[in-house]
């Protein structure tokens, strides 16, 4: 029953919220509304075989988490409304196209050229990985021992103390930070002309062979919904009308099909089996985290006895600058002897294990209100500006906003020190190639042209 309310509230706000952004579907509360509706009638069509049963608790958690979204989306089309009467009585209005970006070729050579070598690099500290853990591997078992001692298994990792090159870190930040300028340029040029540079493209290949080699999917997603977010921010600030955005937005859900067929066809790339129906696989993904955040809600007193403040939901911050060593706690869980659902519980797991009940609406709200903010203001920026390092970092984290389902993927971003250093590598990079200088706040630095 309680099943049946989520499905029927999440499609009630969907609505209401559609209608609110001016049927924008891809403003945040659209975005963070959805995938939860997706993932209850995931859960909904699993009980043909499995005994899933919720609790009015994960009712009230996602009631509350749509009414502070929504309250931001309100607060937006208030805002935009305000303007939108005020330029009523303006007697012309300025509008303008976007305008190519230039990336010299030597700079996207430098990029490929440096990727390969990480590349190569990477592989051959895969191979001293697994010599040192008891002989050699095809390429894909040794990406699967690297991704399973790493996530599973940290102490051995560590105990193997097999090591990346001392010039490994700084440079792939670098790299991956002028590969997402590259990707950036890519999609404003195509927007702009149609065409393509094949030594840029190459820089976006190089990229994802280089996650690949990570032995996780979830830095390729992120490139993809990246690219995606950019491509729809700036065709709007380049004209895009609304029937046009209904023709994007079925693009995007033939490009989610077709990263579902990849998603199911490249286990064996990464060195991994399944032994389910395909639907139960996906279910793992996209339908039981509910359900396990459901089951831990049931089975455990609320918070959970840490040893630092907030150590599950800011794991990053502790163990990126502080050298903590802190695990998450993801136990793995079981429907039956059958059917497992996988060791991942919603963003909100986090934040419950740490804070209890009181946590959550701050956590939320913080995350609501600067994807809700950041959303509009991006949304309403003209189009004369060559390089938007706002519209940069949100694209790169609108995976953490569809993967709010999924996982604590907003706070562990963040607040994880890599993520912020490549982040600020773009901003200095993105500023000399394309703004001819660095502004922060009050402060700007121009270069001479």
């Amino acid at each position: 029953m309680v099943l049946y309310v989520i499905i029927f509230l999440s499609l009630l706000f969907l609505v209401f919220n559609y209608y609110i952004c001016n049927k924008d579907f891809l403003a945040p509360s659209m975005i963070f509304i959805l995938m939860f509706l997706v993932q209850s009638i995931m859960c909904l069509i699993a009980t043909s075989y499995l005994n899933i049963i919720f609790h009015t608790e994960v009712l009230g958690l996602l009631l509350g988490s749509y009414l502070i979204f929504t309250f931001f989306n309100i607060y937006n089309a208030v805002i935009i409304d305000r303007k939108m009467n005020s330029f009523k009585n303006m007697t012309t209005v300025v509008s303008s196209k976007l305008s190519f970006l230039k990336l010299s070729s030597w700079v996207s050579w430098l990029f490929n050229i440096l990727s390969v070598f990480l590349i190569y690099s990477n592989y051959r500290f895969l191979q001293r990985l697994s010599n040192a853990y008891g002989g050699s591997r095809s390429l894909s078992e040794m990406i699967s021992l690297y991704d399973n001692l790493v996530k599973f298994r940290p102490e051995i990792y560590r105990s193997l103390a097999v090591h990346r090159p001392f010039y490994y870190t700084a440079l792939s930040m670098l790299v991956l930070a002028g590969s997402y300028l590259t990707v950036y340029v890519i999609v404003n040029n195509f927007i702009v002309t149609k065409r393509v540079k094949w030594s840029q493209i190459l820089t976006v290949i190089l990229l994802v062979i280089g996650m690949y080699f990570s032995g996780s999917r979830s830095p390729i997603f992120r490139v993809m919904t990246f690219t995606a977010f950019i491509y729809y921010a700036l065709s709007v600030r380049n004209g895009l009308q609304i029937f046009q955005k209904r023709k994007i937005f079925r693009k995007f859900i033939r490009w989610a099909i077709v990263l579902i067929i990849l998603f199911l066809s490249t286990l064996s790339l990464y060195g991994r089996t399944n032994s389910y129906n395909i639907f139960h696989y996906l279910f793992i993904y996209f339908g039981a985290p509910l359900w396990n955040l459901d089951t831990f809600i049931q089975n455990y007193d609320l918070p959970r006895l840490t040893e630092v403040f907030g150590e599950q939901t800011f794991i990053s911050f502790y163990n990126s600058f502080l050298k903590s060593g802190f695990l998450l706690n993801l136990p793995f869980v079981r429907a039956n002897a059958t059917y497992g659902l996988g060791n991942v519980y919603t963003t909100f797991y986090q934040f419950l294990y740490d804070f209890g009940w009181f946590g959550v609406v701050p956590l939320v709200t913080i995350l609501a209100g600067y994807y809700s903010i950041s959303y509009r203001k991006i949304m309403e920026a003209k189009s004369a500006i060559n390089f938007d390092f706002s519209l940069f970092v949100y694209a790169y984290l609108f995976n953490d906003l569809v993967m709010l389902f999924f996982s604590n993927r907003f706070y562990e971003t963040i607040l994880n020190k890599q993520n912020l250093t490549m982040l600020v590598l773009a901003f200095i990079m993105g500023g000399i190639l394309f703004n001819r200088g660095i502004k922060l706040g009050t402060f700007k630095l121009t270069l001479k042209k």
